[in-house]
């Protein structure tokens, strides 16, 4: 359960890293396509289930997880890709204590087009070109078991 059989299909995710030398680096990969629906996610009052299993979704997950463990790697002072931007801790209206480095360039791959809210492809009633931020999203129909997450 939960792979994809021989007539379904997932979509992967990923993020790289490329350095000044074109050097990449895998750093985050995530799949999935599903997320629960609106009735599960409230049913879920402890908190113990993945609300949004979306690829684009688990990648963002484990690339925070990676930028996590490379602030670790940073502050004791081994290589690390953050770099210190300045002294102190982080205060609102400030740049941020830690930053990526310059010379690094963050690319995401994903194996199909992103749904809802982080869709960009325009409808044929649209202007081309247009963005779809203003569209009404397909679960606002009211159903209780279209996805929590849009």
């Amino acid at each position: 359960k939960g792979k994809p059989t021989e007539h379904e299909w997932t979509v992967l995710a990923g993020i790289v890293l490329r350095d000044a030398c074109d050097g990449l680096r895998v750093v985050a990969v995530g799949t999935g396509t599903k997320c629960l629906t609106a009735s599960a996610a409230a049913r879920d009052t402890a908190g113990w289930r993945v609300h949004d299993g979306h690829a684009e979704v688990t990648t963002r997950r484990a690339f925070r997880l990676f930028l996590c463990r490379e602030l670790e790697r940073a502050q004791a002072g081994e290589p690390s890709c953050l770099r210190r931007t300045r002294e102190g801790p982080a205060q609102v209206g400030r740049e941020p204590p830690w930053a990526l480095d310059h010379s690094l360039r963050v690319y995401l791959y994903s194996s199909a087009c992103p749904c809802g809210d982080a869709c960009t492809v325009a409808t044929s009633s649209a202007a081309p070109g247009a963005l779809l931020r203003d569209a009404p999203s397909l679960a606002e129909d009211g159903s209780e078991d279209q996805p929590a997450c849009k």
